[in-house]
This record gives C-alpha cells, structure tokens and sequence, in this order.
C-alpha cells in the first residue's frame, strides 16, 4: 500500500491500527479510495489545488486580465478549513468586460455518502439544505490579488467567501447550489479531496477532431504550442507541436484518424515548420539550445531518422510556416532580425548548409502607400503563394484604407527579387480585408476553384473558428467573405481554437490546432493556453455554400458541440442517430425514451453583434405537452417556436434575432409523455442584417462605446436642431428611419419630426456639426452606412468622407454629435436596431 492510499483509508476510519488491518486496507482501496469522486455539472470549470501556486494565469478566476487577477487565497491566508485540499470554480470578469461571460457550476454530486463542502461570496445564501458552516459574521475568507509577478499575494476586501455544508446521503443523487442573497458576478468554490473531483459533462471535441496529443497532466505548466501539419506525396500526414510531453514527430496513416508518435528524435526547435522537398522531410525551426539561432532537421527515410544542423542566420520564423517553391527557389517566412521577411534557398542546393539560405530582412515599419493605402507590420506569420506565384509574408495584421480607415488583414510584404536580402510590396495594394486577422489565422490558394481559403480565430478568446474565402485577380487577392463556422465552443474562458494550420488535400482542408478544450480533469488553464493538440478535416470545403453560424448543425459529427439538461433524470432522452430518417447526411438529433421526459439540447455560441434567424428541421409524434425551438441570451427577450406534429420534416424558423451582447443560446426543449418522440436536423443561423434588405425601416442607432442612441436633442421640430447621444428612452426622437437615395448612400430620418440627418451647411472639415434638416437632396444629407464589423457601420457623409461620431469619445448623455475623419475608434461605430 502506499502512502496516498494509506492516508486515504486513515480519512475514513479504516485504518485504526495498521497492522491489524493492512490486508484488509489493500482490499478496500480500490473501492474506497479509487473510486470516490465528487462530480460537477458545470460550463467552464477548472480544478486546482489549494496550496498550489500555478502559473499567474492559471490561478486567475477574472481571465480577462493578462497580468493580474483575483484568485484563492495562498500562502498563510488559506483557509484552515481546506488546507491539502482541491477546488473547483469557473472564471468571471466584469460584464463591461465580457457580458458573454456563460461559465457556471449547475449541480455536484457523489458517489458516497457525507458532507459536501462549498464556498459562496454571500453570508446568507440559503436552499438545497446548504447551511453556514460557521456562525461568525466575519467572512471566513477573502480572494487575494496576485500579479503576473507573483508569489506576493494580497488580501482583496472586496471579495470575502463564506463556507456552506450539506449532509450528502443518498451517493449519485444530483445537489444544487444554495441561492445567492447578493448580485455579484463571482462564482462559488467545490471543495474536495485531491483527486477527488470530476468534470460530468465536458463537451466531447467537435468537427471530426483527432486528438494527436496532449499536454500531460500537470497544470502547472505551459501547454500545447506551434501546431504544424504536412501532407505527404505518399498519404502519410506528419505533424508537431511543442509543448511538455510534444517536441516529437506523430505519423498518422489512416488520413489523420490515429496518430503514432515516431519516437528517436526529441526536436529541439521552436515555432518549427515541416515541409517536404524532393524526396525528404525537413523540420526547420528557432534553434532552442543557444549554439545558433536556426536549426533544421532532415529525414531521408520517412520520418524515421535525422540529421541535423545549427545556423547562425535567423529565420526560424515566430509561427509555423508554410513553405511553397516558386522561381526555382524554396521559401519560408521568417522573424528575420528586422522585422517580418523570408528565408530561401535555390531549390536544387543541400538545404543542409547555411551558404544556401539567404535571409530577406523585413521591417516593423508601418508603410503609407501613394493612394493613402497603409499597412502595419504584421507578426506570427505564414508564407502564402498566389496564383501568379508572388510570394507573401501574411501575419497577424491590419490594413487602412481612407474610406474605412484601419481593419484587420493580410498585409502584401514580398521578397525583393532584384536583391534578396530585403523585402519590398505592392505599390497600389495595402492588402485584403481578412476580418480577424489580428487574432491568428491560416491560408492557402486553391486553383481547383481559384480562390483563397482562410481558417480564422474569432478574436472574442478564439472560441469559435471560422472559415472565410477570397477571390484572386492576377496575384492580388480580394476582400475575405464569411463562409460558415467550423468550430464553436461554449466557454469563452477555458475553450479556445488557437493557431490553425492548415493545408489543402484533394477535396478537403486538413488543419491542425491548438485546442484549449473540457476534459473530466477540468480542461485547458484558460482559453489562450491549449491542453491538446487536435486534427480537423473540412470535407468538401467548395461545396459550403452557406452563412451558417452553427458547426456540426447537421450532427454529422454526433453530439460533439451539443450538451443536454434534463429536468427529470434517469436514463437519457437524448441523442444523436445515425439510422436514417435524415433531413440530410447521415445524423440527427433525437428526443425519444420509454417513460416522461423533459429535456433541452442546447449550445451557446459566440456571435457578431447583428440580426439573425435560427432555422431546423423536425419532426415528432403527436401527444408531447411541448416542444419549442428557442434562442436566448443575445441581449433581448428569449424567442420561442412551437415545433408541430408530423412524420415528415417541416421547417421551423424564428426570425429578427437582435444579438447585442456578442452571445446567443440556441436550443430545443421537449416536455414529453412516455414514448414520446422528436427529431432534429439541419439547424442554422443565419445572418440577414445586410443593410440593403433593411432599407425602408426604423431604427434606434447605438454607438459602441456608450451604447447611448442617436437622438433630436429635446425632440425639437425645428431645423438645425442639434443632434446628441443619450440614453434609450423609446421616444421618437431617437428612432430613425433609413430610405436609399440611390449609388449606395442613404437618407436617415428622424421619426418624430420627418427631418434628416445633416451636417452643418456643408462643412469638408473634421467636428463639423450633424444636425437635424427638412430633406433637399443634398450631398451633405446623404451618408454611405459602411460595415465595421461586429454588427456595427459607420454613417460615412457622402460630401467629405467623414463619420459620423461622438466628439471626443464622451460618454455623457448630451454628448454632441459631429463629422470626423473615420479612424477605429468605437465613438464612429454605430449598431442599427430595428423598431417598430
């Protein structure tokens, strides 16, 4: 026996004298000690261990913070009453901050009788048997606040914690939480012993994900790194990634369903790259025992053995790389000494010696092109070849154009053919437009269908990965359009898709990610920090014709994306089929069991700011008591339709769905008698806020940064009645209608007065007023509603180009309105929400 299960058998009175009892110890151990656990039912949850100091981020429960945050007391302020146990909680922050915020511990459980123990931030919680464990009216503890400097922690007087206690008798029977007494945002803590406790419902991973490796089990160190991935001419898939327990090649024969690591080398690389070139497999990388500043492995026996050299030349690149030849030279993007460049070398040379490589130096430099077009540096980049074979250095970026100022997107820095050691660009293109650029995407040029495709993280800590397209003209590439959502998660704190790497096979994309993911064990430390290292196919990429925001709406990939909530227990009334009976493909969703029944499929997704419909295909028996499909959480009133009766599929849809917090729930609720049935399929979001098919409508128009509504000051009939921001008060002066004057610019008309929107006789010039006038067909009364992403515009004045915004980005009520030069700031961002 040893000492962990010897204390085990101590803790629960079995182990009085040793020595008489140590036979009957080693029995007992596996069934007393094994198995206890205490499970949670929970969105968003992490397990840590009290006296354990983690990495500063890991620790943190405000996770929107880099540098500092809120966690459990350490050092001498940890809590008698826990000491030498585990923890479990969910991360908060500000809604200011994140109001998709949606992490929550539901219900725990255990599968032995005794007390159960809790912390709640209230010192009158009450319900579900919960009661204080200790009389004081003190708090029985406080958070402290640690910095990214740590271990110095300090005692935060605004977040004191209360101790509860429930007599727990009946194992496996689900416990709610008490009820909090207080409105706060701060979670409640799990206490048990180590190893005890057990995530019960983490969502299973989605998209037809491979899991190649993970980060191990220690949280306390960094996780899964630079993900790379290489189609071989002979079917094989390599791939890498860095990170504690990685660092070694993984070989997948079976296109990317299992994988193998190869084992004999440990690559001492960082932010390496694969690649394949005339009949050998490189890895090529930062160098990260400090002899030189690149390294590059070569295998001339399909990934079995290397060889090795160090070069002094910096071009390891600080993100993986594609690599592609072009001009009889192979090329990669490097982090060169200067900035964001290139390392190459002639096709046919020994790529083994550092003579062959030339390094083209770029610059962190931002470039103002001679049209006013302006591109900045760009980082973690990745080498794109265009149809014409112009080689780009793409990095996390933005481009500005003088019509809609600074967006994210993929910059046009090149290899100076004329002297190949500096970079050069486009003389007259800045770049294209890839929304979410900065955040961390890949990209790849399919001449199959003559387009560019590109995997991108949302940037709202990368819980959803999206897919976008571009068409090509001659080498320059066009403006990325959203084609559908690949992958979405629930958890904005603890799931996260984080540096995509992708590349195209055949009729499919292949990528690989970093994934931060739920797992029993509680999941990654956090959004950004990827506990496993996945692999993902798009089947049939060019064929998705669809705006859809929901990935695996068809439940061809099972249940990965889903959860369920069941209201009455027992035996689950739902899951996915693969029996036919299909809207389309080969899966659905069904709701069915031999008994009553009430259940809710649920999944939250992060969404841009908009207008929506949700549509699904069902169908059901006769005889439930109610069956809806629901949208919820996006800012509004939750939205119900009833799902009819009938065999065969019939469309239920509900429209004018007005996201205003960046987060919706979508889902669908059975109230059901024994044998009862429902089935589901093909469940959409689209968006339809396209301003055009809104044209004719009335509107209340937000501004980002206040969220105060365009308003007639003191609903004035007169003209050049000045125009404010002030808060929503559902009078008509703040409610405009929108009418198309014709090449793309429109009228907005103030509801209570027929008046419109106008700048003051015509002023070209920056704070120039915006004012209410009757209508004349004027240039000046006429505004281009440009998209600014995220379910905003920008009212653009059709005379001088300007925005329309809020002077000095004030957030008072009264605060005026005028024209300005269009930047990025959120006080020229205005969000249209559609009246009666």
């Amino acid at each position: 026996m040893n000492t962990k299960d010897f204390e085990c058998l101590v803790k629960r009175g079995m182990c009085s004298s040793f020595a008489a009892h140590a036979a009957a110890a080693l029995l007992l151990t596996a069934s007393l000690c094994e198995a206890r656990t205490v499970g949670i039912e929970a969105v968003g949850v992490q397990f840590n261990e009290v006296d354990q100091v983690y990495r500063y981020k890991n620790d943190h429960l405000d996770t929107y913070y880099w540098d500092r945050g809120l966690i459990f007391p350490k050092g001498s302020h940890v809590p008698a009453q826990v000491a030498g146990k585990a923890y479990a909680f969910h991360d908060w922050r500000p809604m200011a901050e994140d109001s998709r915020t949606t992490d929550v511990i539901s219900r725990i459980r255990a599968n032995e009788a005794g007390d159960l123990l809790i912390a709640m931030p209230s010192a009158a919680a009450s319900g579900n048997g919960w009661v204080r464990l200790t009389t004081s009216t003190a708090p029985d503890f406080y958070l402290d606040i640690a910095t990214r400097s740590g271990p110095t922690f300090t005692t935060d007087p605004n977040s004191p914690y209360w101790f509860y206690s429930r007599a727990y008798t009946t194992p496996n029977a689900w416990v709610g939480l008490p009820t909090n007494s207080i409105s706060t945002i701060k979670g409640p803590f799990v206490f048990a012993e180590r190893g005890e406790l057990k995530h019960e419902n983490p969502m299973p991973l989605m998209g037809g994900a491979a899991v190649i490796s993970d980060k191990g089990t220690n949280p306390i160190l960094s996780g899964v790194t630079n993900p790379n991935l290489i189609v071989m001419p002979n079917g094989d898939y390599f791939a890498m990634a860095n990170g504690p327990e990685l660092g070694q090649l993984l070989k997948s024969t079976d296109k990317g369903a299992s994988w193998t690591p190869m084992g004999g080398t440990y690559f001492d690389v960082n932010f390496q790259t694969l690649f394949h070139h005339r009949g050998s497999l490189y890895v090529i990388g930062n160098d990260q025992s400090g002899e030189g500043a690149t390294r590059i492995y070569k295998s001339t026996d399909n990934g079995v053995s290397f060889t090795t050299s160090v070069f002094s030349i910096q071009g390891g690149g600080d993100a993986p790389s594609h690599v592609d030849v072009s001009g009889g030279r192979i090329w990669k993007a490097a982090d060169t000494p200067s900035g964001a460049g290139f390392i190459s070398a002639p096709e046919d040379a020994d790529l083994m010696n550092e003579s062959s490589w030339t390094v083209s130096d770029g610059s962190y430099s931002e470039v103002t092109l001679a049209n006013g077009q302006k591109f900045g540096n760009g980082n973690e980049g990745t080498l794109l070849l265009t149809e014409n074979g112009k080689l780009l250095h793409v990095g996390k970026s933005s481009i500005y154009r003088p019509d809609i100022g600074w967006v994210a997107g993929i910059t046009t820095r090149q290899p100076n053919l004329d002297d190949l050691t500096t970079t050069t660009w486009d003389p007259d293109d800045a770049g294209a437009i890839l929304p979410h650029a900065y955040s961390k995407f890949t990209v790849r040029y399919d001449p199959v269908s003559d387009r560019y495709w590109a995997l991108v993280s949302n940037p709202d800590n990368r819980v959803t990965l999206d897919l976008y397209k571009a068409s090509s003209n001659k080498g320059r590439i066009g403006d990325f359009k959203f084609v559908a959502t690949i992958l979405d998660g629930e958890s904005n704190s603890y799931q996260g898709f984080n540096y995509p790497f992708m590349q195209i096979d055949g009729n499919d994309i292949v990528f690989s990610l970093r994934t931060a993911w739920d797992d029993d064990r509680g999941g990654a430390p956090r959004w950004h920090d990827g506990n496993v290292f996945t692999f993902h196919r798009i089947k049939n990429f060019r064929q998705i014709n669809t705006s859809s925001r929901i990935s695996n709406g068809g439940f061809e990939d099972g249940v990965a994306g889903w959860r369920n909530y069941s209201a009455t227990g027992g035996e689950s009334a739902a899951f996915a089929e693969f029996d036919g009976n299909t809207h389309s493909g080969a899966g659905k969703f069904t709701h069915s069991r031999n008994t009553g029944y009430q259940v809710y499929t649920y999944k939250s997704l992060p969404v841009p700011n908009g207008k929506y419909s949700l549509r699904a295909w069902t169908r059901r028996s006769s005889g439930q008591n109610q069956c809806q499909l629901i949208a919820e959480g996006f800012g509004g009133t939750t939205l119900k339709a009833d799902i009819p009766a009938g065999s065969a599929y019939t469309k239920v849809k509900i429209d004018n769905i007005y996201v205003t917090n960046g987060y919706l729930k979508i889902g669908v609720w059975s109230d059901a008698n024994a044998g009862n049935w429902l089935n589901f399929d093909d469940v959409e979001l689209v968006r339809n806020d396209d301003f055009k098919a809104l044209v004719g409508k009335t509107f209340q128009i937000k501004a980002k940064h206040s969220g105060k509504l365009l308003n007639v000051a003191g609903s004035s009939l007169a003209n050049e009645a000045n125009v404010i921001q002030y808060r929503e008060s559902n009078s008509d002066n703040e409610k405009w209608t929108v009418t198309a004057t014709g090449d793309g610019y429109y009228r907005i008309t103030a509801r209570h007065s027929g008046k419109s929107l106008n700048v003051f006789e015509g002023s070209q010039l920056d704070n120039g007023n915006v004012q209410q006038y009757a209508y004349e067909g004027a240039a000046n009364e006429q505004f281009q509603i440009a998209d600014a992403g995220g379910g905003y515009y920008r009212i653009i004045a059709r005379h001088s180009g300007r925005a329309v915004a809020v002077a000095g980005a004030g957030l008072a009520d009264g605060d005026n309105v005028v024209q300005f030069r269009s930047g990025t700031g959120d006080n020229e961002k205005w969000q249209f929400i559609e009246v009666p």
